[in-house]
Protein backbone atom coordinates (compact mmCIF):
# COMPACT_ATOMS: atom_id res chain seq x y z
CA UNK A 1 0.00 0.00 0.00
CA UNK A 2 1.52 3.27 -1.05
CA UNK A 3 1.72 6.28 1.25
CA UNK A 4 -1.09 8.63 0.36
CA UNK A 5 -3.38 11.26 1.74
CA UNK A 6 -7.15 10.95 1.70
CA UNK A 7 -7.19 13.33 -1.29
CA UNK A 8 -5.49 10.94 -3.70
CA UNK A 9 -6.29 7.46 -2.38
CA UNK A 10 -8.33 5.63 -4.99
CA UNK A 11 -11.50 3.70 -4.24
CA UNK A 12 -13.19 1.41 -6.73
CA UNK A 13 -16.94 0.73 -6.84
CA UNK A 14 -18.20 -2.15 -4.70
CA UNK A 15 -19.54 -3.98 -7.74
CA UNK A 16 -16.13 -3.81 -9.41
CA UNK A 17 -14.41 -5.17 -6.30
CA UNK A 18 -16.83 -8.09 -6.12
CA UNK A 19 -16.37 -8.88 -9.83
CA UNK A 20 -12.57 -8.95 -9.72
CA UNK A 21 -10.88 -12.35 -9.67
CA UNK A 22 -7.39 -11.30 -8.60
CA UNK A 23 -6.06 -9.17 -5.78
CA UNK A 24 -7.11 -8.34 -2.23
CA UNK A 25 -9.91 -5.81 -1.83
CA UNK A 26 -11.38 -4.41 1.38
CA UNK A 27 -14.35 -2.10 1.70
CA UNK A 28 -13.75 1.24 3.38
CA UNK A 29 -15.47 4.62 3.67
CA UNK A 30 -13.39 7.54 2.33
CA UNK A 31 -12.37 9.99 5.00
CA UNK A 32 -13.69 7.85 7.84
CA UNK A 33 -11.33 5.90 10.09
CA UNK A 34 -13.77 3.05 10.62
CA UNK A 35 -12.13 1.11 13.40
CA UNK A 36 -12.56 -2.46 12.12
CA UNK A 37 -11.48 -1.46 8.62
CA UNK A 38 -8.41 0.38 9.94
CA UNK A 39 -7.43 -2.68 11.98
CA UNK A 40 -7.72 -5.00 8.98
CA UNK A 41 -5.86 -2.55 6.72
CA UNK A 42 -2.95 -2.45 9.12
CA UNK A 43 -2.93 -6.21 9.66
CA UNK A 44 -2.54 -6.52 5.87
CA UNK A 45 0.20 -3.88 5.94
CA UNK A 46 2.13 -5.96 8.49
CA UNK A 47 1.62 -9.04 6.29
CA UNK A 48 2.85 -7.05 3.24
CA UNK A 49 -0.33 -7.65 1.27
CA UNK A 50 -1.18 -4.94 -1.30
CA UNK A 51 -4.73 -3.70 -0.82
CA UNK A 52 -7.29 -2.32 -3.25
CA UNK A 53 -9.82 -0.10 -1.48
CA UNK A 54 -13.48 -0.47 -2.41
CA UNK A 55 -16.33 1.86 -1.51
CA UNK A 56 -18.43 0.61 1.39
CA UNK A 57 -22.01 1.95 1.24
CA UNK A 58 -23.21 4.06 4.15
CA UNK A 59 -26.03 3.07 6.48
CA UNK A 60 -29.51 4.39 5.75
CA UNK A 61 -31.91 5.12 2.92
CA UNK A 62 -31.04 6.96 -0.27
CA UNK A 63 -33.31 10.01 -0.16
CA UNK A 64 -33.47 10.29 -3.94
CA UNK A 65 -34.37 6.66 -4.69
CA UNK A 66 -35.90 5.55 -1.40
CA UNK A 67 -33.72 2.43 -1.49
CA UNK A 68 -31.51 0.98 1.21
CA UNK A 69 -27.96 2.15 0.47
CA UNK A 70 -26.57 -1.22 1.57
CA UNK A 71 -28.95 -3.40 -0.44
CA UNK A 72 -26.31 -4.22 -3.08
CA UNK A 73 -23.75 -5.12 -0.41
CA UNK A 74 -26.27 -7.45 1.21
CA UNK A 75 -27.05 -9.00 -2.17
CA UNK A 76 -23.34 -9.67 -2.76
CA UNK A 77 -22.32 -10.84 0.72
CA UNK A 78 -25.50 -11.59 2.74
CA UNK A 79 -24.47 -9.04 5.37
CA UNK A 80 -23.66 -5.33 5.68
CA UNK A 81 -20.73 -5.10 8.11
CA UNK A 82 -17.63 -3.00 7.50
CA UNK A 83 -15.14 -4.13 6.27
CA UNK A 84 -15.84 -6.81 3.72
CA UNK A 85 -12.70 -8.54 2.43
CA UNK A 86 -12.43 -10.02 -1.06
CA UNK A 87 -9.41 -12.04 -2.23
CA UNK A 88 -8.97 -13.35 -5.76
CA UNK A 89 -12.13 -15.25 -6.74
CA UNK A 90 -12.74 -16.66 -3.26
CA UNK A 91 -15.85 -16.07 -1.15
CA UNK A 92 -15.96 -12.74 0.74
CA UNK A 93 -14.82 -12.68 4.38
CA UNK A 94 -16.70 -10.56 6.90
CA UNK A 95 -15.83 -12.10 10.28
CA UNK A 96 -12.61 -10.96 11.97
CA UNK A 97 -11.37 -14.51 12.61
CA UNK A 98 -11.70 -15.37 8.91
CA UNK A 99 -10.08 -12.11 7.84
CA UNK A 100 -7.11 -12.70 10.13
CA UNK A 101 -6.74 -16.29 8.92
CA UNK A 102 -6.79 -15.16 5.29
CA UNK A 103 -4.29 -12.37 5.94
CA UNK A 104 -1.97 -14.88 7.57
CA UNK A 105 -2.33 -17.26 4.61
CA UNK A 106 -1.68 -14.70 1.87
CA UNK A 107 1.08 -12.70 3.56
CA UNK A 108 4.57 -12.76 2.12
CA UNK A 109 7.00 -15.42 3.40
CA UNK A 110 9.15 -12.76 5.11
CA UNK A 111 6.22 -11.15 6.97
CA UNK A 112 5.79 -11.84 10.69
CA UNK A 113 3.41 -14.56 11.87
CA UNK A 114 0.36 -13.07 13.54
CA UNK A 115 -1.28 -16.41 14.37
CA UNK A 116 1.00 -18.50 16.64
CA UNK A 117 1.97 -22.00 15.54
CA UNK A 118 1.78 -23.14 19.16
CA UNK A 119 -1.87 -23.90 20.00
CA UNK A 120 -1.57 -22.84 23.64
CA UNK A 121 -0.28 -19.45 22.48
CA UNK A 122 -3.04 -19.39 19.87
CA UNK A 123 -5.61 -19.72 22.67
CA UNK A 124 -4.09 -16.64 24.31
CA UNK A 125 -4.04 -14.64 21.10
CA UNK A 126 -7.59 -15.42 20.01
CA UNK A 127 -8.82 -14.95 23.57
CA UNK A 128 -7.34 -11.47 23.80
CA UNK A 129 -8.68 -10.55 20.37
CA UNK A 130 -12.15 -11.87 21.26
CA UNK A 131 -12.30 -9.57 24.29
CA UNK A 132 -11.86 -6.68 21.86
CA UNK A 133 -13.78 -7.88 18.82
CA UNK A 134 -16.37 -10.53 19.61
CA UNK A 135 -20.06 -10.09 20.38
CA UNK A 136 -20.52 -8.67 23.87
CA UNK A 137 -16.85 -7.65 23.80
CA UNK A 138 -15.19 -4.28 24.27
CA UNK A 139 -16.17 -2.69 20.95
CA UNK A 140 -19.65 -4.23 20.92
CA UNK A 141 -20.45 -2.75 24.34
CA UNK A 142 -18.79 0.57 23.50
CA UNK A 143 -21.16 1.01 20.55
CA UNK A 144 -24.24 0.31 22.66
CA UNK A 145 -23.32 3.16 25.00
CA UNK A 146 -24.58 5.80 22.54
CA UNK A 147 -27.80 6.16 20.58
CA UNK A 148 -27.45 6.47 16.82
CA UNK A 149 -27.73 4.36 13.65
CA UNK A 150 -24.68 2.25 14.53
CA UNK A 151 -25.62 1.91 18.18
CA UNK A 152 -29.13 0.79 17.26
CA UNK A 153 -27.67 -1.76 14.82
CA UNK A 154 -25.79 -3.28 17.76
CA UNK A 155 -28.82 -3.30 20.06
CA UNK A 156 -28.86 0.11 21.73
CA UNK A 157 -31.63 0.91 24.15
CA UNK A 158 -31.65 3.06 27.26
CA UNK A 159 -31.84 -0.07 29.40
CA UNK A 160 -29.05 -1.85 27.53
CA UNK A 161 -26.83 1.22 27.65
CA UNK A 162 -27.02 1.35 31.44
CA UNK A 163 -25.30 -2.02 31.78
CA UNK A 164 -22.68 -1.65 29.07
CA UNK A 165 -20.32 0.82 30.72
CA UNK A 166 -19.54 -1.65 33.51
CA UNK A 167 -19.01 -4.41 30.93
CA UNK A 168 -16.69 -2.14 28.96
CA UNK A 169 -14.62 -1.46 32.07
CA UNK A 170 -14.44 -5.17 32.94
CA UNK A 171 -13.39 -6.16 29.43
CA UNK A 172 -10.70 -3.43 29.38
CA UNK A 173 -9.37 -4.63 32.73
CA UNK A 174 -9.34 -8.24 31.52
CA UNK A 175 -7.45 -7.21 28.41
CA UNK A 176 -4.81 -5.38 30.45
CA UNK A 177 -4.34 -8.23 32.91
CA UNK A 178 -4.19 -10.71 30.03
CA UNK A 179 -1.32 -8.81 28.46
CA UNK A 180 0.58 -8.57 31.72
CA UNK A 181 0.48 -12.27 32.50
CA UNK A 182 1.62 -13.46 29.07
CA UNK A 183 4.86 -15.39 29.12
CA UNK A 184 7.72 -13.56 27.34
CA UNK A 185 7.89 -16.30 24.70
CA UNK A 186 4.22 -15.83 23.84
CA UNK A 187 4.24 -12.06 23.92
CA UNK A 188 5.84 -11.45 20.52
CA UNK A 189 3.01 -13.01 18.51
CA UNK A 190 0.03 -12.93 20.86
CA UNK A 191 0.56 -9.32 21.87
CA UNK A 192 1.47 -8.17 18.37
CA UNK A 193 -1.81 -9.41 16.95
CA UNK A 194 -3.99 -8.31 19.86
CA UNK A 195 -2.17 -4.97 20.10
CA UNK A 196 -2.79 -4.25 16.42
CA UNK A 197 -6.49 -4.81 17.00
CA UNK A 198 -6.59 -2.77 20.23
CA UNK A 199 -4.56 0.14 18.87
CA UNK A 200 -6.74 0.64 15.81
CA UNK A 201 -10.05 -0.33 17.43
CA UNK A 202 -9.98 0.50 21.11
CA UNK A 203 -7.91 3.66 20.82
CA UNK A 204 -8.10 4.95 17.24
CA UNK A 205 -7.63 8.57 18.30
CA UNK A 206 -4.17 8.11 19.84
CA UNK A 207 -1.78 9.56 17.21
CA UNK A 208 1.32 8.03 18.83
CA UNK A 209 -0.09 4.54 18.22
CA UNK A 210 -0.92 4.94 14.53
CA UNK A 211 1.29 3.85 11.66
CA UNK A 212 2.58 7.02 9.94
CA UNK A 213 1.15 7.82 6.54
CA UNK A 214 -1.38 4.99 6.52
CA UNK A 215 -4.67 6.82 6.10
CA UNK A 216 -7.85 5.37 4.62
Amino acid sequence: MANASNDNVEFIPLEDAAAMTTGTRITMIPGMQAIYAEALKNILYVKKVPVIRALHPMLGINKETGEDRQAKLYELTSQTSLPTMFHNDERPRNVWTEQLALAEAIGTPDSPNLVPHDFAERVDMFGLCAIILAEDGLVWNMRILSDGPLGRKYGYSEEASKTRRAKWVRSSSSLTSGWRRRKPKAQNISLATASARWIFIGRPSAPSLCLPGRKS
